[in-house]
């Protein structure tokens, strides 16, 4: 147990948030007695501030540090899990990229509505319906969209949900900017047994909040994690709107995964609706129809999310993802893989798997890190070569299970790492540009240039222009 006071505030301001690596969870915010809240920066991003009427708030010794999950003074990945994991009989299996598990799987719901109404396998919904049905919990508490004229612009937040109905109505993906803040005192305030579902980094906070909050740690009974690449601004959502006529400001709502049929599972559709020359529309269109869509180009990400070792919610009971790999993506109804940490939620699954409720197939860690090569890619190498580079320039970073850097990782390689930062950064001022001038084409233009390096760095023949360039680049953006 930590105790009481430590982590100040000032700790925090001087270190995750000035120097940019705050994920905007409001877990700080959510510590009895902060002066911390959570706001909408320019760049449509979810950040910590200190709230009004709190002028000495840098000064208080209030215990906001220790459950950020980017602070130093918070406990990392390993000790948490440990602490809720680690033991058991059988003892569970462990794997520095997964974390510990009891099983893993692929598959989907069985049971009609979930895997249809569902981004992948429909798992998640799944299991927070049984989680309902089976009075293991009261509440669920997960990200749903809301009415943006209500909530000044805002498409989603997390919210409460009691019947099987309202948890099916909130299915889905949702890559936009939200905060726990509100909710966590929700919490606090309504006596029960909850479930929340997150991203890796929120389900942290929650951990960390719940080791010196006895309420928390009393009524949040499950942690369900969702596998995660990167967190997105709002941005995200107004450039897929923005290329089909709809104004960021006109935004109603937006699916981000709508299934398309007779196609790979990894071959979406995004939905929007919106006004568009004065009336109502609703538009689908192949995500891959737009431009800056890719993953792996990071356009409107947060800083943290390159400085994370976490792909899986390693802290979570289950963690949830999509299975890209080969025997699954041909499926266009989509397949979940699942870690199980939880005895419980084991137990659950396996009697389900009985009553032909849900298909799973065991998988092997090597299949659940094959089918996030990628993002451990990212995390592991690209990560220490980050750490390695803003050490070197002695930056403040977060200290990480990942050690600092460059080891065998090439030239090219470092470059394209370099350059995601970049493209990164690059965007949230590019979209603030177009808005400012009030056409999507300038940030088109201006990200454009940047692609045009990121692509030369996958051709051999204009590999060291792009390597000379690139390295100058990075130094006028350091």
């Amino acid at each position: 147990m930590r105790r009481s006071g430590y982590g100040s505030v000032t700790n925090l301001f001087d270190t995750v948030i000035s120097n940019g690596y705050c994920i905007g969870c409001g877990v700080c915010a959510a510590v009895t007695g902060s002066p911390i809240e959570i706001g909408f920066d320019q760049y449509g991003r979810l950040q910590a501030k200190v709230a009004a009427g709190y002028e000495n708030a840098l000064n208080a010794e209030v215990d906001v540090a220790s459950v950020c999950p980017f602070s130093d003074d918070a406990r990392d990945e390993d000790a948490i899990a440990f602490d809720l994991y680690g033991r058991g009989d059988p003892k569970p299996e462990k794997r520095s990229s997964i974390g510990f598990y009891r099983a893993l799987y692929a598959g989907y719901a069985i049971e009609q509505g979930f895997r249809e109404n569902g981004s992948s396998g429909g798992l998640g919904s799944w299991m927070l319906v049984q989680l309902l049905a089976t009075d293991m919990v009261d509440a669920i508490v997960h990200v749903r969209s809301v009415d943006p004229a209500a909530k000044h612009g805002v498409l989603f937040e997390y919210g409460i949900s009691r019947t099987a109905e309202d948890v099916n109505a909130s299915a889905k993906s949702r890559y936009y900017p939200i905060e726990m803040s509100r909710i966590l005192g929700e919490i606090r305030r309504r006596p029960g047994r909850y479930a929340i579902v997150g991203i890796p980094c929120f389900i942290k906070g929650v951990r960390l909040l719940a080791e010196n909050d006895a309420v928390i740690r009393e009524r949040v009974r499950y942690t369900i994690g969702l596998f995660c690449g990167h967190l997105k601004s709002t941005r995200f959502a107004s450039l897929f709107a923005w290329q089909n006529g709809i104004h960021p400001d006109d935004i109603q709502e937006i699916d981000f995964r709508r299934k398309l049929p007779d196609r790979p599972s990894y071959n979406y559709g995004v939905r929007i609706k919106g006004i568009k020359a004065g009336r109502s529309v609703e538009i689908i269109r192949e995500n891959s129809a737009h431009f800056g869509y890719l993953w792996g180009h990071g356009f409107f990400k947060y800083k943290a999310c390159d400085y994370c070792d976490d792909v899986v919610a390693e802290t979570a009971d289950v963690s949830i993802g999509d299975a890209w790999l080969q025997e699954y993506v041909a499926d266009a109804n989509g397949t979940n893989i699942i870690i199980v940490r939880n005895a419980e939620i084991l137990s659950m699954i396996e009697t389900a798997v009985e009553n032909k409720s849900l298909q799973l197939d065991a998988v092997t860690h090597e299949q659940v890190e094959k089918s996030q090569d990628a993002g451990f890619r990212h995390r592991r190498d690209g990560l220490a070569y980050r750490l390695h580079r803003r050490l070197r320039k002695h930056e403040w970073c977060p200290n990480k299970r990942i050690r600092a850097g460059v080891g065998a990782i090439s030239i090219r390689r470092r470059a394209i790492y370099i350059l995601r930062e970049i493209l990164a950064e690059q965007s949230h001022k590019a979209f603030n540009v177009a808005l400012q001038r009030n056409d999507f084409e300038v940030f088109r233009s201006r990200m454009g240039c940047w692609l045009w390096f990121y692509e030369l760095l996958y051709k051999k023949n204009s590999l060291l222009a792009a390597l000379g360039r690139v390295l100058r680049l990075s130094k006028s953006n350091a």
